[in-house]
């Protein structure tokens, strides 16, 4: 009695929601269509998953190289010249000639040929500036400046012509001991302030020193072989980017004060309100 009760309790249920449910799922699903959807649904997705992979790639060697572009460079370092704002790039191919026992307008013995050619790259007469271009060229203000009445302006010299300088005045002493006769002016000084010459000579020395290695060739010498010498032989005639000198020394005679501006320069009397160094720079 029991059994039958709950057997005819649970079973119209039963069958009831059973054929309810497969009816809606009749309604709603196809066989042949489930059949067919799983794969496609599979395939789609494994496509989009790609597709957002190389969409990711892409932008983000996109950004990748768009940071590359814009990335800020360091700017050289550099100091203001008059000078290059001017003339501006100069520079061209040049080999050197280091080939020994070649001649060149520079070489010895002197003569007054050889003379003429170093006075040449190595005398300008004394430049003027105005206030700004030596404040923008890192020099003090208080540096000493042309007479009002010769003009006015501050006085300088390029740092060139002075490294030259320096170059010829080793290659004078060099050639001294051997013609004297050739430098009066030297011998004059030598005999006045032996002291002072010699410090002068180190002092060259010195400055030449920095230069080079303020500046240090990033070129190569390399070696040869060549018939008659024993041993490898250096090879001196190497390729650089030069400056156009000529171009420097152009510019200069420009900027150049008269003869008569400069006259008696190392004879000057400080004004009154000079601003005096309590020692020499």
């Amino acid at each position: 009695m029991g059994l039958g009760k709950y057997m005819r309790v649970s079973k119209p249920e039963t069958g009831r929601d059973s054929e309810d449910g497969s009816d809606l799922e009749g309604l709603l699903h196809d066989p042949q269509d489930a059949a067919v959807s799983q794969p496609t649904k599979a395939k789609l997705s494994s496509v989009f998953h790609w597709t957002v992979h190389v969409i990711t790639i892409i932008l983000i060697f996109g950004l990748y190289v768009r940071s590359g572009r814009q990335a800020p460079r360091p700017t050289p370092l550099s100091i203001y010249s008059p000078l290059v704002e001017a003339v501006g790039d100069t520079s061209r191919m040049e080999t050197f000639k280091g080939t020994f026992w070649e001649s060149s307008p520079y070489h010895g013995p002197p003569t007054d040929e050889v003379m003429a050619a170093w006075k040449h790259i190595t005398h300008i007469p004394l430049l003027n500036f105005t206030a700004e271009e030596i404040s923008r060229m890192g020099h003090s203000l208080d540096s000493v400046q042309y007479p009002l009445e010769r003009g006015g302006g501050y006085v300088a010299q390029f740092e060139a012509i002075h490294q030259l300088h320096c170059l010829h005045s080793l290659w004078q002493d060099h050639h001294y001991q051997k013609h004297p006769e050739m430098f009066p002016d030297l011998t004059e000084s030598i005999n006045a302030f032996p002291d002072v010459m010699e410090e002068h000579y180190e002092h060259c020395v010195n400055m030449l020193r920095q230069r080079l290695m303020c500046t240090p060739d990033p070129n190569f010498v390399t070696w040869r072989w060549v018939e008659g010498i024993t041993g490898p032989y250096a090879d001196f005639n190497t390729p650089h980017v030069c400056q156009d000198y000529e171009a420097l020394l152009e510019w200069g005679h420009g900027r150049a004060v008269d003869a008569e501006v400069a006259r008696d320069f190392y004879s000057w009397v400080p004004p009154a309100d000079a601003v005096r160094l309590s020692h020499a720079p």
